[in-house]
């Protein structure tokens, strides 16, 4: 496999660490990431389930989630050593997130506005949204903290025939309604990092005949009750559009360009030229990311992308956002698996 080349644009702007000594201020560049993982491919034995969402708290208390299927597979869980479907309780609509910020605190989001809350011991329904004239789907959830949370997705309204993107937000006590569209639209996905939130979203047009036409693709901001639209482009002409964190802090994806967000815009840093690139990633910082490829996991180190791990078909790419414990990393790769990473 040859790698894919890549264009560094905003290499010297990883300043990570500062340090005085004489008088003199140094800058210390991360050094590039490892690529000495041991592999190990777990699956799970829910044939009708496609499972799209995991959050842990560690290596030994991992949850993943099913979009579609059984619901009595709808939830899994990892004790360290191996799976098993989680039975006490059963959420009977399809789950299509998860996220959280300790083990005894983690949310589900779903099908029909359903949301659900881990409290350590037991799942439990905690909010449903709805409306007089639809029913909701809540497509993704992220969170800085207990108090500070977002949710977002689409509701379908039944007089109009049309639909509406929506973003919820929880602060600690309640879910209320933060934000919705007065355009037919859906959001898809949501993320942020400690100063900005970001969606991921489509503008839909119908047709004539009543067909539904994606207009556009976009990513926006989210902050003060609204959303501001950051970019957007007609679908026949963008290829990828995800949304990812590279140290800590917010980026996109848009076709092949990597980008940051810096003084209300998106700036580009690289581009990933590689036919089998998904969009998806997750990154330590600019040396050290790991990129979703259609047949397997790859990683740029700052110098060249290579494959970590390579599958034997074409649709074998990483959904969701990876579990990273630092020597140990976690991807839910298409529809049953887990591949897992353990630095040597």
């Amino acid at each position: 496999m040859k790698p894919a080349s890549l264009l560094t644009i905003l290499l010297t702007a990883l300043i990570t660490t500062f340090s005085c000594k004489d008088g003199i201020t140094t800058i210390e560049e991360p050094q590039p990431g490892r690529r000495d993982y041991v592999w190990k491919v777990d699956t799970l034995k829910a044939p009708m389930n496609y499972f799209i969402g995991m959050w842990g708290a560690s290596t030994d208390d991992i949850w993943t989630v099913s979009l579609t299927g059984d619901s009595e597979n709808a939830i899994w869980h990892f004790n360290g050593n191996t799976w098993s479907v989680y039975q006490k309780e059963k959420l009977v609509r399809t789950c299509n997130s998860i996220w959280g910020n300790s083990k005894r605190n983690i949310w589900i989001v779903g099908g029909d506005g359903y949301i659900w809350h881990y409290d350590g011991s037991a799942w439990k329904e905690n909010f449903i949204y709805q409306q007089s004239d639809g029913f909701a789907t809540i497509m993704d959830i992220w969170g800085r903290n207990s108090s500070d949370i977002y949710a977002c997705g689409v509701i379908h309204l039944k007089s109009k025939k049309e639909q509406r993107g929506f973003i919820l937000h929880y602060d600690g006590t309640k879910w209320k309604e933060y934000y919705k569209a007065d355009y037919i639209s859906q959001f898809n996905s949501i993320l942020g990092d400690d100063k900005n939130v970001f969606v991921t979203g489509v503008r839909i047009l119908f047709e004539a005949n009543n067909h539904i036409k994606v207009d556009s693709l976009y990513i926006a901001k989210v902050s003060n009750n609204k959303t501001s639209v950051l970019f957007s482009e007609p679908k026949e002409v963008m290829i990828n559009q995800h949304l990812g964190i590279v140290g800590n802090k917010l980026h996109a994806v848009i076709n092949y360009q990597l980008y940051s967000y810096e003084n209300n815009s998106l700036k580009p840093v690289f581009e990933i030229k590689h036919p089998k690139f998904t969009g998806n990633i997750y990154g330590r910082n600019y040396k050290d990311i790991f990129l979703s490829m259609y047949d397997g996991i790859s990683h740029y180190d700052g110098n060249d992308v290579k494959y970590l791990y390579q599958f034997d078909n074409g649709f074998s790419y990483y959904k969701g956002r990876p579990l990273d414990f630092g020597s140990s990393i976690y991807f839910n790769i298409s529809d049953k698996l887990i591949l897992h990473g353990s630095l040597k």
